[in-house]
Formats: C-alpha cells, sequence, structure tokens
C-alpha cells in the first residue's frame, strides 16, 4: 500500500486530482451540483487518496458492501456520523441529509459499483437531495462506474466532476521510492521500466521497489539501473504459473 504506518499518503498524482477535486465541489457555486465521481482501475490508489481526502476535509468516508440493502446503506452513513438511525428509509435519508447540510462535511461512498449494482444510486441521489442540492458527495468506483452510472441519468446529470485515476508513472514510482526513504539509487531508466512492467499499479510498484531494496542490501549494489539489474524479476509475489 502507498501508505506509511501514521496514515501520510504517498505523493501520488492520484492523491492530487482527488484533492483537486473535493476543493473544486467544495468551492463551487451555490446553483451547481455537488456530486463527483473518481474511478479508475484497481490498484491505481482511488481508495489511499480518498482517505486523504476525508483527513483534510473532515469527510465522512464510507466503504460499501456488495451485500447492502438501502437499509445497511443508510444505518453505515449515519453511523459514519454519530447519528442513531431512525426506523424508516425515509426518516434515515432526512436524518444523513439535514448532518450533511448542517455540517457542510463532504461524504464518500468508496466501492460506489456495488450500490449501482444493487440499484441503490437512486438512493445517493435521494440523499443529495435530503441536503438541498448542498452536500458534497463523492463516488468511488472501478472504471466502468460512468458507464454504469449512466443507465441512471438522473443521477448521472447531477454529477459535476469526472476524474480518472491514471496509473502510476516514472515520477509516481521516483517520488515511492522518496517517500519510503529507500537507500539505494534507482536510476530513471530503471524507475520508468518499474511503472512499464507494473501497469501503473501502485501495490505492484511498492512490491518491485521492496525487491530492488532487499537486492541491494545482498549484493551491495547502492546504484542499480537496468544494466545492474539485468533480467531479474520485479514481482516476487508472483505465482509460478508455469507449475
Amino acid at each position: 500500500m502507498a501508505e506509511k504506518s501514521n496514515g501520510t499518503p504517498a505523493p501520488l498524482k492520484n492523491v492530487a486530482f482527488f484533492m483537486e477535486m473535493m476543493e473544486r465541489l467544495q468551492g463551487r457555486a451555490s446553483h451547481m451540483e455537488g456530486i463527483g465521481c473518481f474511478y479508475g482501475e484497481p490498484g491505481l490508489g482511488k481508495s489511499i487518496s480518498a482517505r486523504f481526502a476525508l483527513l483534510q476535509f473532515q469527510a465522512y468516508y464510507i466503504e460499501a458492501g456488495k451485500s447492502w440493502t438501502a437499509k445497511a446503506l443508510f444505518t453505515r452513513i449515519l453511523r459514519e456520523m454519530g447519528i442513531t438511525p431512525a426506523k424508516t428509509i425515509w426518516e434515515m435519508t432526512e436524518q444523513a441529509g439535514n448532518q450533511l447540510l448542517l455540517s457542510g462535511r463532504p461524504l464518500i461512498i468508496d466501492e460506489f459499483d456495488k450500490l449501482v449494482d444493487k440499484g441503490l444510486a437512486e438512493h445517493v441521489r435521494e440523499l443529495y437531495l435530503a441536503s438541498k442540492g448542498k452536500a458534497t458527495i463523492i463516488v468511488v468506483g472501478e472504471e466502468s462506474l460512468p458507464f454504469k452510472l449512466k443507465k441512471t441519468p438522473r443521477f448521472y446529470d447531477r454529477v459535476l466532476t469526472w476524474y480518472r485515476a491514471r496509473p502510476a508513472d516514472g515520477e509516481d514510482v521516483k517520488n515511492l521510492h522518496h517517500f519510503y526513504q529507500g537507500e539505494v539509487t534507482i536510476h530513471a531508466d530503471m524507475l520508468n521500466t518499474i511503472a512499464e512492467a507494473s501497469g501503473g499499479v501502485v501495490r505492484r510498484v511498492c512490491n518491485a521497489l521492496e525487491t530492488i531494496e532487499n537486492w541491494s542490501k545482498l549484493s551491495g549494489v547502492k546504484e542499480i539501473g537496468l544494466s545492474e539489474w539485468g533480467d531479474q524479476p520485479l514481482f516476487t509475489c508472483d505465482p509460478d504459473l508455469g507449475r
């Protein structure tokens, strides 16, 4: 994970993108809609970006479950808000909407695809309306999320900002390496190779950097480029599917 034990995220581009989206939504004109969508392929650091933003903006944050119903959704939101849920879905919607309106705090819903697949996107739209359209709600999901939401036009049309998470590039790999205070110097050709070989997936980048650090300690080589690394595998956690 691209996150230190104290919860501080690495300075990745996707973290900056998420913060930019949050700032735009929070600073929008009063007549503009307040829903944003952050989407992309698995492993690009979307959830890490969301967790950083929640700390910066004191946002409410929930991660949706595949088995959730509307009642489970609003129960989880209200518990995150520190509010005892009412008995009916309508009452819970009003409770959560009022809290978003009064507090001014954003709501981030991660794994939103699961709610869309269960037909619950409309419930989130009603929550937004219960805040009188003043709330900031950001939904986070996989790369297909915009296409799924397009089938729910009343929700889709209220999305003000769409941000797509980008694969990690050579600069991101370099920042990750420095962030974890790696002792070895990794040359640009090696950083770019890691970015390409990992497909930009942050988890795989971190694994490759750890592999290089361990090899450096064993070999004593402190500066590593492609010529030093040779044809060694970068991802030691991969299974040997040839067996």
